[in-house]
């Protein structure tokens, strides 16, 4: 995967795209992608329509289908998508800022309440959902005058049916993150910390070049993370063989090493026996 990241909605190259409050972008694609590094350089809510997404974002984890929406708040995340059987992705992608969402808040006198800070949502389209999404492909036929006002109207419309549905608290995230810096890392880590994901990209998740992640990673947890991350996959690892009573050969890869023989020899070092001895 190339470690250059794409900015999103920049990168899309739409016209008048960032210059209002709300844009609608119609996305579609037939070929599956690997992991993408993204900034989202804006809140955006991606309608599923056909294939499916994964997403990483801090110390968070979910996928979508199609018969799902995803809300995503502005940061730093690494996204898969992956096209249906008919080679298709598409989906509608509605971005705003934060403005957009204040000027919500501030018109219809709503108290958001602090949340635990979820950076997105994964929900359930329901009847109404749907027509919401296809009333928004047909904003083409607006005129450019009026669209700016009509857009922020649309995102209106959707978030007051969303408040009364599951109450203001999901707005919070879509506002501004007090997490707490080092709590927000240590959480991240440990959520990620049997995933498939580099130390590269576990940097650009908590917004730090890799030189400044591997400085903090090292101070809070007094080792560097190759040494952690490969310790916490061999603690795993023992769970595996004792409690579950997987074969060596059944988890190497589920683990990340590439090879039978490379985890047989991380864990020697480790513990002094073969996992084969070890499981007897």
């Amino acid at each position: 995967m190339a470690n250059l990241a794409y900015n999103v909605p920049n990168d899309l190259q739409i016209p008048d795209l960032l210059k209002n409050n709300v844009s609608v972008f119609n996305y579609h694609m037939q070929q599956s992608s690997g992991k993408i590094m993204t900034v989202l350089n804006r809140n955006v809510i991606s309608f599923l329509l056909e294939g499916s997404k994964e997403i990483y974002y801090g110390k968070e984890y979910d996928h979508t289908n199609q018969d799902q929406f995803m809300m995503i708040s502005a940061g730093n995340c690494i996204m898969t998508e992956k096209t249906s059987v008919n080679n298709n992705y598409r989906s509608v992608l509605l971005f705003f800022n934060y403005t957009a969402v204040s000027n919500f808040i501030k018109k219809n006198n709503i108290l958001v309440p602090k949340s635990d800070n979820n950076p997105f949502l994964v929900l359930t389209y329901d009847e109404y959902i749907r027509s919401f999404v296809q009333s928004l492909l047909k904003t083409e036929t607006i005129s450019n005058l009026l669209l700016p006002n009509f857009m922020e109207n649309k995102l209106h419309e959707f978030l007051y049916y969303m408040v009364s549905k599951i109450g203001p608290a999901f707005l919070h995230p879509f506002l501004a993150n007090h997490s707490d810096e080092k709590e927000q890392f240590h959480e991240l880590i440990e959520k990620n910390s049997l995933k498939k994901l580099s130390i590269e990209e576990l940097a650009f998740l908590n917004n730090m070049s890799l030189s400044t992640f591997k400085r903090t990673f090292t101070r809070i947890y007094h080792m560097p993370p190759g040494k952690w991350f490969l310790k916490k996959r061999l603690q795993f690892a023992t769970d595996l063989l004792l409690k579950e009573g997987k074969r060596p050969s059944e988890i190497y890869e589920e683990l990340g090493f590439e090879s039978l023989s490379s985890f047989t020899q991380a864990f020697k070092t480790e513990y002094k026996v073969t996992p084969r001895q070890f499981k007897a």
